[in-house]
């Protein structure tokens, strides 16, 4: 037994200079594109977009409404943790984001680090590095920790859930299961959309094994509650209405299925019925005091010479989901449509433009064409190592 420890160490440690290897020369990239990205666009120091209302957000929260009681925030209209991460960079370094920058590229090397885990976990060690070398390659992953966007800690913290989730396999099932909840929980605090997976969560437990012990998913679900509750709570004590984190998602959802949409998020022709201020509400400003504006004048008109009674935001969430859910049940063809222009988007490689465009800085940052990973090659990678290894993985498939 200590012959074969000994002979064991050091494969392991060559093992772990490799991984360690390409996660520094991965950061050392991202850092060396960063120096070139701050010389050579403006979004360095003047970020645009979504970025603005984070920024607007965070300094409200340093102004003095640390829990976001007053309008607009007393009912959370997008996810709440990001401002607040970045309230605390602001309040540190006044007057500079680079701080933010430099914490999401590292953010970015230790979700290189846990894919790893997760391949290595499922697989095997080539398997892992195999995985983050194209990863670290991908532009879009350092592009977007460039960015004043929670893409990079929801990303983190989903990884997190499902290194546990892989975890309670080998042991402390009911911890594991509660830290995989409680971390995706985490991840819905930074972006909302991430409430798809806790159904998700559940049928994996049901795949499993074929007979389930309870115990887990409801340990796995009251993590995320955990999570979550400190949003919920505000929403109901601070706004008197039951949203669980954020309600912008309805109207998300509309701007992706209205007569208007192409595959992707669209500025649904509501926007252009009338003007405010003299202008379109197509600004992303604009959008929760339109969403809920519209809401309210569909749900509740005035009548004339009274002022408009503004709906519950979660109300006005519910509006748009049934109205998007009535235009592609009415518009069956439509909705085909959209669902295979969506399909053909995410098998190719064109990179859709968001408050960011990915190709602009490819022609403005020559170092970020290093990172040449082009996505349809890596959702073929994965689609054929999930192939490869389906036979021996049968039992965890749900898991990929």
């Amino acid at each position: 037994m200590e012959n074969t420890a000994r002979t064991a160490r050091p494969g392991l440690s060559r093992e772990w200079l490799v991984v360690l290897t390409v996660l520094a020369a991965a950061l050392l990239y991202k850092l060396v594109y960063l120096v070139f990205y701050a010389q050579q666009m403006p979004y360095f120091g003047h970020p645009m977009g979504d970025s603005v209302v984070y920024m607007e957000w965070a300094r409200s929260i340093l102004g003095g409404d640390v829990l976001s009681l007053h309008e607009p925030y007393n009912v959370f209209y997008r996810a709440p943790l990001y401002p607040y991460v970045l309230a605390v960079f602001m309040k540190v370094s006044p007057g500079s984001l680079l701080p933010v920058y430099i914490f999401q590229m590292l953010l970015g090397t230790v979700n290189l680090l846990l894919t790893y885990l997760i391949a290595r976990r499922l697989f095997s060690h080539r398997a892992g590095v195999a995985a983050i070398i194209p990863a670290a390659l991908y532009a879009v992953l350092s592009f977007k920790e460039s960015k004043i966007v929670s893409v990079t800690m929801t990303i983190t913290l989903m990884l997190l859930a499902a290194w546990f989730l892989l975890k309670a396999q080998d042991g402390k099932p009911r911890l594991r299961w509660f830290l995989s909840g409680l971390f995706l929980g985490i991840a819905t605090l930074t972006w909302g959309g991430t409430i798809v997976m806790v159904p998700l969560a559940f049928g994996i437990w049901l795949l499993l094994k074929p007979r389930p012990r309870f115990a887990l998913p409801v340990l796995f679900a009251l993590g995320w509650f955990l999570a979550i509750s400190p949003a919920t709570l505000h929403n109901i004590f601070a706004g008197n209405d039951f949203v669980l984190v954020n309600s912008n998602s309805g109207y998300t959802f509309y701007q992706g299925n209205n007569p208007d949409a192409t595959g992707t998020i669209a500025m649904p022709p509501e926007v252009y019925e009338r003007t405010y201020n003299g202008r379109y509400p197509v600004y992303i400003a604009d959008q929760e005091s339109f969403d809920r504006g519209y809401a309210s004048a569909q749900l509740k008109p005035a009548k004339q010479g009274e002022k408009q009674e503004l709906v519950k935001p979660s109300e006005a969430s519910g509006f748009w989901l049934r109205r998007g859910i009535d235009y592609l049940t009415k518009n069956p063809s439509k909705a085909i449509q959209l669902w295979f222009q969506k399909l053909f988007m995410t098998l190719s490689n064109l990179e859709m433009a968001s408050n960011y465009y990915l190709y602009v800085e490819l022609a403005e940052v020559p170092a970020l064409r290093f990172a040449f990973m082009p996505f349809a090659l890596l959702l073929a990678l994965g689609t054929v190592g999930m192939a490869y290894s389906f036979k021996a993985k049968a039992k965890q498939w749900p898991l990929y």
